[in-house]
C-alpha cells in the first residue's frame, strides 16, 4: 500500500478511529505537552468550534445523542483503557 493509498484509508475512519491509529502509530515515545500548551490547544478548538457554530458551519448536537454514538462505538473506547499504553 503507498502512503497516498494509506491516507485515503485514514481518511474514511471517524474521529476517534483516527485518534486511535495514531496514538497506535507515535507508540510510547509520543511527544509530551506541558498542561498549559493543552489548555491552550483545547480553548483554540473550542473557539473554532463557537465560531463554526455562530457562522452556521455547525449545528448543536443533543447531549443525549452524543452519549448514545459514544456508547455505541463502546468497544473501540475499551480499547484505551484496555491495554493501551495511554489509557
Amino acid at each position: 500500500m503507498t502512503l497516498e493509498e494509506l491516507k485515503a484509508q485514514a481518511g474514511k475512519l471517524s474521529d476517534i478511529e483516527r485518534e486511535l491509529l495514531a496514538l497506535d502509530i507515535l507508540g510510547p515515545d509520543q511527544p509530551s505537552f506541558s498542561s498549559s500548551e493543552i489548555e491552550r490547544a483545547w480553548l483554540e478548538e473550542a473557539e473554532r468550534r463557537y465560531n463554526d457554530y455562530l457562522a452556521g458551519k455547525t449545528k448543536p448536537v443533543p447531549a443525549a445523542d452524543v452519549t448514545a454514538r459514544l456508547r455505541a462505538k463502546d468497544s473501540k473506547l475499551n480499547y484505551l483503557s484496555k491495554g493501551c499504553p495511554y489509557g
